[in-house]
């Protein structure tokens, strides 16, 4: 069981939309020898992610935006959803955690990260703009995930 999962998802084939895979790819370059940190790598978020999130205590998502201005970058906190509402083509961060509390009586806490995009057309690669900061984004979610091994990561009551 690794202390903190880290979850790049979005679609490669959709430019900027390749964000968080990119991302993720990156950060497990970076933190090959952590065995405290658990990389995936997907292409959108599914039902079956609640067990995976269930064995950890902290979860990092990191996405693509389309809000604001292209290479803002953001750092937010996950709250849990109503585990009742009606699925929808893919699950969001918050519908996961319900799930893992729900399911496998988990509590991990979570952070979504995301790289607002300039262009999403259908073309492999990622724009001048999340090029241009994907490095400034990655040095972020890595100090991130250094404090939180540092000073332990709590449960969410």
């Amino acid at each position: 069981m690794s202390r903190i999962l880290v979850i790049g998802y979005g679609n490669t084939l959709r430019e900027d939309d390749g964000i968080g895979p990119r991302a993720a790819e990156l950060l497990e370059e970076r933190l090959c020898d952590s065995d405290d940190v658990r990389i995936l790598t997907v292409h959108q978020l599914l039902p079956e992610h609640a067990a995976e999130i269930a064995e950890s205590e902290y979860v990092i998502f990191i996405d693509a935006s389309e809000t604001g201005e292209p290479g803002d970058i953001s750092g937010v906190d996950v709250s849990l959803s109503p585990s009742t509402l009606p699925m929808t083509h893919a699950p969001s961060p918050g519908l996961l955690l319900s799930m893992a509390r729900d399911h496998f009586g988990a509590r991990p806490r979570a952070t979504l990260f995301t790289l607002t995009g300039s262009s999403f057309g259908f073309r492999e690669g990622l724009s001048e703009t999340v090029t241009s900061q994907i490095h400034q984004f990655i040095d972020e979610i890595f100090k991130f995930i250094q404090s939180q091994e540092k000073v332990g990561v709590p449960e969410l009551q």
